[in-house]
């Protein structure tokens, strides 16, 4: 429960602020953010862990409230938690560096949930007495709730319309299109597969920042040890990359271009446009299981790209030549002018989808052949919307 008013509140409060803007803030910034000198803020508190602690409890308190709201439906629980992010600045960029910064972030959050929430528990009593595929079926629409509420609450006024469409469509699935049956899934998951042939060279840079990460951890990976594992100087690395952000167009640029290489032909022999996001979805997680050295690196971007206000922008030219083999009438007919734009937006929404699908099965230590299963359970879940894929709620 918030302390209104106290100082160790303004203090909290700021520091959530400050996370809105970049988490790497200050005691200083904190002090100046609430009109105090910095001594005053060691009257509450030892230090920025001791803030970020508190800040810690206070976004678990905050979640739980969210939970336990009025209406106990899926839709329900996802506006009044998009709300919540809204309505509390920085709650979003907290909650992403604690990811990428603990690995036990999510679990150790949802076992406090377990046992201070009444809905949580009965969710996790009902994923213990339901068998293997109904758990598959609950996690891929869990994944698929929150991921999206995410990238519907940061605030984006561009695409704000879309964002709005995107979180719509969480309940109400494409009813317009046709699933395809399984036996044509299975045929389009062996079209999806991958050689090695088809990766390309190794991207030096790539297996620098992963070498790092897995001796340093992500918040450990500087530009001084990224450079000392290419085996050259800070500046010489700057020579090539001037900026930090300059780095990171070239890694997103550089996998953009692999990946979507490697989609093309897939996407050019889906029939439909479900087929063609599924074929989609499908190639970008083989990708990621072929390439697992991959995902850390994708985290690192993210958590900097937060950290510091670095945000690479949507990759549209490399999106572009592929754009053209959707088949948009299946979702736009009638000459949508806006069509374009909002197949960009779908696309790159199943791609985030697939992405956490892959990195949530790799932290349960999933095999390749149960990612590839829960794939496309969300898939599904995407498809149909709300009980899609089982019956009943959320929680």
């Amino acid at each position: 429960m918030k302390e209104k008013g106290t100082r160790r509140q303004q203090i909290i409060d700021a520091a959530f602020a400050l996370t809105g803007e970049t988490s790497a803030w200050s005691l200083a910034e904190v002090a100046d953010r609430i009109g105090v000198s910095k001594t005053a803020l060691y009257r509450h508190f030892r230090n920025k862990e001791e803030i970020e602690e508190v800040m810690e409890a206070a976004f678990r308190e905050g979640i739980l409230e969210v939970i336990e709201g009025p209406e106990n439906t899926a839709d329900g629980f996802r506006r009044r938690l998009r709300a919540w992010f809204r309505e509390n600045p920085g709650s979003i960029e907290f909650f992403v560096t604690r990811v990428f910064l603990r690995p036990d972030f999510e679990q150790t959050t949802y076992d406090w949930l377990v046992t201070r929430s009444p809905r949580v528990a009965a969710f996790h009593r009902s994923m213990a007495d339901s068998d293997e595929t109904e758990r598959a079926g609950m996690s891929a629409e869990v994944i698929k709730s929150i991921v999206s509420v995410i990238l519907a609450s940061v605030r984006e006024p561009a695409i704000a319309d879309l964002q709005d469409e995107l979180f719509e469509t969480l309940k109400t699935g494409f009813p317009s299109l046709t699933q395809p049956a399984d036996g044509r899934l299975d045929e389009l998951d062996r079209e999806a597969d991958i050689t090695e042939g088809e990766l390309g060279e190794d991207n030096r840079l790539f297996a620098a920042i992963a070498a790092s990460i897995r001796e340093h951890g992500v918040a450990g990976t500087t530009t001084e040890r990224i450079a000392e594992k290419m085996g050259i100087a800070k500046s010489s690395l700057y020579f090539y990359y001037p900026t930090k952000g300059a780095m990171f167009e070239e890694l997103v640029k550089h996998q953009t271009e692999i990946i979507m290489a490697l989609c093309t032909e897939r996407v050019r022999g889906g029939k439909t446009l479900a087929e063609q996001l599924y074929s989609l979805m499908a190639v970008q997680a083989n990708y990621l299981l072929l390439r697992p050295d991959i995902l850390p690196v994708f985290n690192w971007i993210r958590f900097e790209s937060v950290r510091e206000k670095h945000r690479p922008g949507p990759c549209d030219r490399e999106f572009a030549p592929m754009a053209g083999l959707f088949r948009t009438e299946d979702l736009f007919p009638g000459g949508d002018k806006n069509a374009g734009r909002r197949l960009f937006a779908l696309a790159q929404w199943a791609s985030v989808l697939s992405t956490s699908a892959v990195i949530q099965g790799f932290r349960q230590r999933d095999t390749k052949e149960k990612i590839r299963a829960g794939l496309r359970l969300l898939f599904r879940s995407m498809m149909a919307g709300d009980g899609g894929i089982r019956k009943g709620d959320i929680a």
